[in-house]
């Protein structure tokens, strides 16, 4: 069982020989593999030349003992593709076939988080005009004008809400929540 899991790993990476047309003078460097929270599976590839675009997307991710996944390239500069591919490679062994070239990486998982960030709403009852309506925890870091729709249980229906990591939106003249926060209201 073992000489044949070897003899079908054989003969899929060497169609990967067949498809690109890999000029004597280029090079290709797998310089780095990444598990982005919202990008997916990323390798970056340093080249020494332009890749035509018909080779951009000919790739392929075969998982260790697994299936296999085309790679999605574009390249960023005359020096850099970068690729994505299928997220059920995280956390596995993989083998990258890319323009000519084949890599051996592994590919990380996620680093789970819960970044948790409080929700304000404008209550002209307060102070400061905000209330405190609760807390939303996720995986990832959001980023400004990211959105999450939430039911506040005083205010129904659902709602969006916008995060902001300023001390207070631009458009509003009262009193600041300090950075890292989600709001659905201004009255200004």
């Amino acid at each position: 069982m073992k000489y044949i899991r070897i003899l079908m790993f054989i003969f899929l990476i060497i169609p990967t020989y067949t498809v690109f047309a890999k000029p004597e003078n280029m090079a290709v460097t797998l310089v780095e593999v990444r598990n982005d929270s919202r990008g997916g599976i990323i390798f970056v590839f340093q080249v020494n030349e332009k890749i035509p675009k018909s080779d951009l997307n000919n790739g392929f991710v075969q998982v260790q003992g697994g299936d296999s996944y085309g790679l999605h390239c574009n390249q960023i500069d005359e020096s850099r593709v970068q690729c994505s591919t299928s997220k059920k490679t995280s956390g596995k062994n993989v083998v990258i076939g890319f323009a000519g070239a084949t890599f051996w990486a592994y590919v990380p998982e996620i680093k789970p988080t819960n970044d948790c960030y409080k929700i304000y709403d404008w209550d002209s009852n307060t102070p400061s005009g905000w209330a405190l309506y609760g807390v939303h925890c996720q995986p990832f870091a959001p980023e400004d004008g990211d959105e999450i729709n939430w039911n506040n249980p005083y205010l129904y229906p659902p709602y969006i809400y916008w995060y902001s990591s300023a001390p207070q939106p631009s458009w509003c003249s009262w009193g600041g929540l300090g950075p890292g926060y989600y709001y659905y209201y201004c009255p200004d």
